[in-house]
C-alpha cells in the first residue's frame, strides 16, 4: 500500500510540475533606446509579460536575410 501511494504521489509530482502557466504577452506600445553609439536608437515594442508581472523592450528587428541576422 505504501509503494503504491508513494508511485501515486510521484506521478502527481511529475505532473504538476510539467504543466506550464501560460504567460499573456500584450503589446503596451512603443519605446526608443539612445545609447552612446547606438545612433538615434529606435522604435521597440514594449510587451508586458502577465505570468512573470514584468514589461519587456523587444529588441528584435525584422531582417531580410540569415546573414543580416547573424550580424
Amino acid at each position: 500500500m505504501k509503494r503504491l501511494r508513494d508511485l501515486l504521489t510521484t506521478g502527481f509530482m511529475v505532473y504538476g510540475f510539467a504543466v506550464q502557466s501560460p504567460a499573456d504577452l500584450t503589446v503596451l506600445g512603443t519605446g526608443t533606446i539612445k545609447a552612446p553609439g547606438a545612433g538615434d536608437g529606435g522604435a521597440y515594442q514594449l510587451i508586458n509579460d502577465s505570468a512573470q508581472n514584468v514589461t519587456w523592450l523587444d529588441y528584435s528587428v525584422p531582417a531580410d536575410t540569415w546573414q543580416d541576422t547573424v550580424t
